[in-house]
């Protein structure tokens, strides 16, 4: 059986169940914020803010990537109608993400490609990289927070596509925000979860599915953190991603099952947080 065909016994949608995901996101965030309001605990708090965060990975980076590239419903237009459910909450765009993302396929790790961009801006391409700072100490301490903040207000200044969607989702947001008077909680719940884990999380991911792969150019994050945190809801399986974009993020697992160690060859993987850690450290391994 040809691979191709193979491929294609996994492109099939499933809407309600995408539907079913973006709901589970709010309902989680909801139901997060809820508790640590109730225990009042600042251990707990931290860990809510981090769980937080990692559902803005699941907003943005399986949800909204599975709509950039219509693999959410079979309605292409909801893909992008809907971007107000996972985009627009982190001030990103449905065309914004596109773009880049297109771009991200069509020149992996070259120049044009704003993962090596990340790479670069990140340090990851230096000749000497304390390896242990940047992994278990750097992301805590808001290290590319000013990224965010910068170049989302160089949208809404230069970009009037990105202005305009953006305000016309965050001035209604802002405004019901201020009149029930839950700025207090918008701050400790959504936006410092945005600025500091957010960025964090996204670090872990793209440095995970790309940085110094000994197989092919993805590697699959295996592990609990992954699971639970930096790629939730299948996208761990990025190789499989990479050769077949189509094929939906709950299908991922199966696909990757029936077609690696089979006719497609063996993945980089890790086994989990410690285990990448390890591996981007080898030497001999090329920059990217």
């Amino acid at each position: 059986m040809k691979e191709e065909t193979r491929a294609q016994d996994f492109m099939r949608f499933n809407g309600p169940l995408s539907f079913a995901l973006v709901m589970l996101q709010w309902i989680l965030i909801v139901a997060t914020v809820a508790a640590s309001v109730y225990l009042n605990n600042p251990f707990v708090y931290i860990v809510a803010v981090w769980f937080i965060g990692s559902r803005m990975v699941a907003l943005a980076e399986v949800i909204g990537h599975e709509a950039v590239h219509n693999n959410l419903f079979q309605r292409k237009s909801l893909n992008r109608s809907l971007e107000f459910l996972w985009f627009l909450p982190i001030f990103e765009t449905y065309d914004g993400y596109q773009r880049d993302h297109n771009a991200h396929h069509a020149h992996l790790l070259q120049e044009n490609d704003p993962t090596y961009h990340d790479y670069k801006r990140w340090g990851m391409l230096e000749p000497e990289i304390n390896y242990f700072w940047v992994w278990f100490v750097r992301p805590f301490f808001f290290f590319d927070t000013w990224h965010l903040i910068k170049t989302t207000c160089q949208g809404l200044v230069y970009d009037a596509a990105y202005r305009q969607r953006i305000l016309a989702f965050w001035i209604p947001a802002a405004t019901l925000i201020v009149v029930t008077g839950a700025g207090e909680l918008f701050f400790w719940y959504w936006l410092l979860p945005f600025l500091w884990v957010y960025p964090a999380l996204i670090f872990w991911s793209e440095v995970g599915e790309h940085y110094k792969t000994t197989e092919g150019r993805t590697r699959n994050t295996f592990g609990f953190l992954e699971w639970l945190l930096i790629s939730p809801h299948n996208d761990r399986y990025h190789a499989v991603h990479h050769r077949f974009p189509r094929i939906p993020w709950f299908n991922l697992g199966r696909a990757h099952r029936a077609l690696y160690g089979n006719q497609l060859g063996p993945a980089s993987e890790s086994s989990g947080f410690m285990d990448l850690y390890r591996q981007i450290r080898k030497a001999g391994v090329r920059p990217v």
